[in-house]
């Protein structure tokens, strides 16, 4: 039996918005996003991107305007690079609350659902998939990871999973600035770029059964 060879796309991973709400509070808006570069042009798009816009690199996604994040993304999309998000909104997180009440880790549940829904589009079967995902500390992200490389065995995927911080890994920039687009620029802008996509957030029946092993919620 031939084993998984490693690709040479490697994902980025991070979220815009807090899963957990503090108590009192309302739930959040969150925006999962994945880029994929190809390992052998990651270091040239990346200088490329450092000489187009010196005074981007040090700025967080939340810090810049629509029209900055809309010259990252055209960017990107020229460089083929993969974008995908996929949003959970707050009307969302009261319907799954209310769906399962009693449900330990809840939150991080459907955030390893999101996780795997957003790596998934660029994935195939056969390869080992290095990823790296942005450390939040909002959450148990280690218990969402679980759930998304459960997901992922289920459909013969394998994402090789590590954690990072922007200050060691700085490729989650882009993933940053992916997730800002998402919440700052219209959809209807965004699908005009070829590598961008946006998912919806109605979360599959199939991975609701897998992570929670009921499905009371319509298809």
């Amino acid at each position: 039996m031939l084993k998984n060879q490693i690709s040479m796309l490697h994902f980025f991973v991070d979220i815009s918005g807090v899963p957990k709400r503090e108590k009192g509070g309302d739930f959040q808006k969150v925006i999962v996003s994945c880029v994929s570069f190809n390992v052998f042009t990651l270091e040239k798009t990346i200088e490329a991107f450092r000489e187009k816009f010196p005074t981007y690199w040090d700025q967080k996604g939340h810090q810049l305007t629509k029209y900055q994040l809309e010259e990252i993304v055209s960017f990107l999309d020229q460089q083929e690079v993969r974008m995908i998000t996929v949003h959970f909104d707050p009307e969302d997180w009261i319907k799954y609350k209310g769906e399962y009440p009693n449900e330990s880790h809840r939150e991080e549940k459907i955030m390893g659902i999101l996780y795997f829904y957003a790596m998934k589009w660029i994935a195939r079967k056969g390869y080992i998939y290095p990823v790296i995902v942005d450390n939040d500390t909002t959450f148990s992200i280690k218990q969402a990871i679980v759930i998304c490389q459960r997901l992922a065995r289920s459909q013969n995927l394998d994402f090789n999973v590590s954690f990072g911080y922007i200050e060691t890994h700085p490729e989650l920039r882009f993933a940053d600035w992916v997730a800002s687009a998402r919440r700052k620029i219209d959809p209807s802008i965004l699908n005009n770029y070829h590598h961008f996509m946006i998912l919806r957030n109605k979360l599959p029946p199939m991975y609701l059964f897998n992570v929670f092993k009921k499905v009371r919620l319509n298809p």
